[in-house]
């Protein structure tokens, strides 16, 4: 991933998932935006900026009235993929989605905002032409485990020690180093796990969630 050294971060909340949430809309109204500029007559884009601007209404309405309406997986990985889409374009990354099965139980809408966070990350860390992997499978006992891997560089030691559990000085405009632990804190809030193995080659982050 794309950042450097660490700080103690404070224990983040729903509202600051949000928060992250909100800031990756404004993001991808940014990108569509510039796409817009050189593909007027697109109409995948002017589709995503119409979604984007659906999902920054539907975020400001959760936040006022504090529902979240469960998701199917498959619909959450739709939701990934949408959402994720533009920037994947903007630096050539090809987005790779396994198919879920529909007979699965719904997820709290948080573990999608927590799944982008991942597969933005993912995407900034690897180089134009690579692959960004995002895939799903469940157990015997059906525990549910969401996986996103990357072709990029991978964690320095020290990243890889705290992944998630410290605030990261992001290298990225505008970034705030906050995706990766807002992503496990949204996770272990549902009684789940956040995984991350990094080399070289790399980094795979698996979301394990038990059974609902």
């Amino acid at each position: 991933m794309t950042t450097h050294g660490t700080e103690i971060a404070p224990r983040p909340n729903e509202a600051a998932l949000r928060l992250h949430a909100l800031k990756n809309c404004a993001a991808t109204i940014t990108v569509l935006s510039k796409l817009l500029a050189r593909s007027p007559a697109d109409r995948r884009h002017l589709d995503r900026l119409e979604d984007t601007a659906a999902r920054l209404t539907e975020l400001l309405s959760v936040s006022l009235d504090q529902t979240t309406p469960p998701l199917e997986p498959a619909e959450l990985m739709r939701f990934v993929r949408q959402a994720a889409e533009p920037k994947a374009r903007e630096r050539s990354v090809e987005l790779v989605i396994s198919p879920v099965p529909s007979s699965v139980h719904g997820l709290g809408r948080d573990i999608g905002e927590a799944l982008l966070n991942l597969v933005n990350n993912a995407i900034e860390a690897t180089p134009p032409g690579g692959r960004v992997r995002i895939g799903y499978t469940t157990d015997e006992v059906g525990t549910q485990c969401f996986v996103v891997g990357d072709d990029g560089p991978g964690m320095s030691p020290e990243l890889l020690r705290n992944a998630g559990r410290c605030r990261v000085r992001s290298s990225k405009q505008h970034g705030s180093g906050v995706g990766l632990v807002l992503a496990r804190r949204a996770v272990e809030d549902q009684g789940g796990r956040l995984d991350v193995e990094s080399s070289t080659a790399g980094t795979t982050i698996r979301v394990l969630l038990p059974a609902a």
